[in-house]
């Protein structure tokens, strides 16, 4: 394929390939509870505490199911990292080359809104050293943009501490019960995890 297109297939992939890697671990919630607002400080230590290298979300969005997978892309001897999502933006049959992305470069003591920003100052000089023009988004596109992140982060944050979800599977009799979170590694199978709400289950 020509080389733009394989720079975008190779995030997919990198997306696809840490889920796998990780086990094909999936949390599954209702879409609500955990966003974070876009005046709210980024929480980059618990993000770079994810127990998989890469998790599917599963959102129960009333009658839609929209899929989503994150991962953490952290060079080797770096600080920071880089949150990356893929998402089929809730619709059937979503091809691979069709799936969304995001991002959200991880910076200690940033608003939602100063990380979005960072980002994208990022990508356009990444774009502009190409010979791109980009275009100049106003402040309204960045609280947008940060409401949306902060749904993500809020969640993953949350799936971030001990024994934030469990097994659906071993609940049902499926298989032994196991905690969160699980041990990165080949499954045969997709295993689906629940997120607790407080003292629910």
């Amino acid at each position: 394929v020509p080389a733009e297109q394989a720079l975008w297939d190779a995030v997919r992939i990198a997306a696809v390939g840490a889920w796998r890697s990780g086990g094909r671990h999936a949390l599954v919630h209702g879409g609500v509870g955990y966003c974070q607002g876009p005046d709210e400080r980024v929480p980059a230590r618990a993000l770079r505490s994810l127990p998989l290298p890469g998790v599917g979300v599963v959102v129960e969005d009333g009658s839609q199911i929209r899929l989503f997978l994150a991962y953490l892309d952290q060079p080797v001897g770096q600080d920071g990292g880089e949150l990356i999502l893929l998402g089929d933006e809730g619709e059937r049959d979503c091809g691979f080359r069709d799936l969304t992305r995001a991002s959200l470069l991880l910076a200690d003591d940033l608003s939602l809104t100063d990380a979005v920003k960072a980002t994208n100052r990022y990508y356009d000089e990444v774009e502009r050293a190409e010979g791109g023009m980009p275009p100049q988004p106003d402040e309204a596109a960045f609280v947008q943009q940060a409401a949306f992140m902060g749904w993500f982060t809020g969640l993953l944050s949350a799936a971030s501490a001990p024994d934030a979800a469990f097994d659906t599977g071993a609940v049902a009799g499926r298989r032994p019960t196991t905690s969160w979170p699980p041990t990165p590694g080949l499954l045969p199978e997709l295993v689906l995890w629940q997120m607790r709400r407080g003292e629910e289950e």
